[in-house]
């Protein structure tokens, strides 16, 4: 059976182009930092507790220049994603 090189890149560059795709499907939201897009939040304009899950964010501004185009500004960023629960057991009664 012959295959012409014109068929057989073809087929190669397709499979490249849809593989990528593929690759372009997996979304992880581990390294994710700041505000979620539909978070329900409570704070103040510097720190700020993300009510589903407890995340804490805090945002301290150091100095900001404004400049020909957009300002530059220097913040200090604190966002905590862990939080334990801690469960204390009596050992007779289990409760």
């Amino acid at each position: 059976m012959f295959i012409s090189r014109r068929f057989a890149s073809a087929i190669f560059f397709f499979g490249f182009v849809l593989a990528g795709s593929a690759l372009a499907q997996d979304v992880t939201n581990e390294g994710a930092v700041g505000f979620p897009v539909h978070g329900v939040f409570s704070g103040s304009e510097f720190e700020s507790v993300q009510m589903n899950n407890g995340n804490l964010h805090i945002e301290i501004p150091l100095w900001t220049v404004r400049g020909r185009g957009l300002p530059v500004e220097m913040k200090m960023i604190y966002d905590n994603k862990g939080w334990t629960l801690l469960v204390n057991c009596n050992k007779n009664t289990g409760l």
